[in-house]
């Protein structure tokens, strides 16, 4: 099991006294440590770039440190928002802020997603989609072909790129694992509190077109989730969501043609019967043998796997990025902060931070 550092060590602390201090109070104090400091920031003011080809046009967010790159040249981190959520706002409340994601030693890319019913959202929420879903496994190819002309960035490893996400984004990451695209020689993935939409049931897991996806092969992968995630519920659910029911007419109703104004055939996955599919049937798993983490967290890490497999339960845990404040609902509650899941991911991917 990954032992967490002085920081992350820190944080666990911290919230065991929280009745002393308020837990946003101390979560920002160890956000401004030497431990979280970054002396060479990629893109310190977090501004927007651009990405124009005849088929994608995209915004994104370049970010990361400096401190240490090695002779390969830094690991690539492609980030995915969840579904409506900004990559970064004037209050530090969006994606990249509440991740502290900038602060690896990586270079993490962060795309806006498509306009959709939900904000800005990815092809696996095909509940939400309007339209052009295929560019976003495109996507990835064309932002790596745009990073090699940018002179203003460190050296990148090709060769060493993740993808990572919560909610929406979290089913991105995972649609990346499943249909991977050419040219992403995809390292692994990190899912957080992960939205995985599929037709006809919570545990329809397959490689075929509109089930839960499973991979046609494994790719190292960490999955968190919180058995009190209120947004996208631990044993899944059927999809009824009225704003996105009401605009069933183009997308989605051509993968579902039994929406309507009320109803649908969209589940959202059984996250426990999930992992042992994929357990079994995508990574050749022995078994999954299980270790506390933190006080309310359970890691569970497959053994003889064919690919690194680890799953990290929160015991009650809501819809949010686990150790990190403004992050979702209840994000400052001491269940919700039983670990850093960003340190987790690093150490996942072999990561400083």
């Amino acid at each position: 099991m990954y032992q967490p550092d002085l920081c992350t060590a820190g944080l666990t602390t911290a919230y065991s006294i929280k009745r002393r201090i308020s837990a946003v109070s101390i979560f920002l104090a160890l956000l401004a440590s030497p431990c979280n400091a970054c002396e060479n920031p990629i893109n310190r003011n977090l501004l927007l770039s651009h990405l124009e080809t005849p088929t994608l046009k995209r915004d994104y967010i370049v970010s990361g440190c400096a401190d240490h790159v090695p002779s390969e040249g830094l690991p690539i981190i492609f980030a995915f928002h969840g579904g409506g959520e900004r990559l970064h706002d004037a209050n530090n409340r969006g994606f990249l802020d509440f991740t502290a994601l900038s602060h690896l030693d990586a270079l993490v890319i962060a795309p806006a997603g498509q306009s959709s019913h939900n904000g800005r959202s990815w092809i696996n929420a095909f509940v939400w989609m309007k339209q052009h879903p295929q560019n976003d496994l495109d996507l990835p190819a064309a932002l790596l072909a745009d990073l090699k002309n940018r002179s203003d960035l460190p050296s990148i490893n090709l060769h060493r790129v993740f993808a990572l996400g919560k909610s929406d984004g979290a089913g991105m990451a995972m649609a990346l694992a499943c249909n991977r695209p050419p040219g992403l020689p995809l390292a692994g993935v990190a899912l957080v509190s992960g939205a995985y939409f599929g037709l006809h049931a919570a545990t329809n897991f397959a490689p075929t077109k509109h089930a839960i996806c499973l991979p046609a092969a494994p790719v190292a992968m960490l999955i968190i989730h919180g058995t009190g995630d209120r947004v996208m519920p631990y044993r899944g659910q059927t999809f009824r969501n009225p704003k996105a029911l009401s605009g069933a007419s183009d997308y989605w109703a051509a993968i579902g043609p039994s929406v309507d104004d009320h109803t649908s055939q969209t589940f959202t996955a059984d996250i426990e019967r999930y992992i042992a599919v994929l357990s079994a049937q995508v990574f050749h798993c022995d078994s999954m043998q299980s270790s506390a983490l933190g006080h309310v967290s359970t890691m569970s890490e497959g053994r003889n796997c064919t690919a690194p497999l680890r799953f990290i339960t929160i015991d009650g845990g809501n819809h949010v990025w686990p150790g990190h404040a403004a992050s979702g609902p209840q994000s400052g509650q001491p269940q919700n902060m039983d670990f850093d899941a960003t340190a987790e991911i690093a150490a996942f991917f072999g990561i400083t931070k």
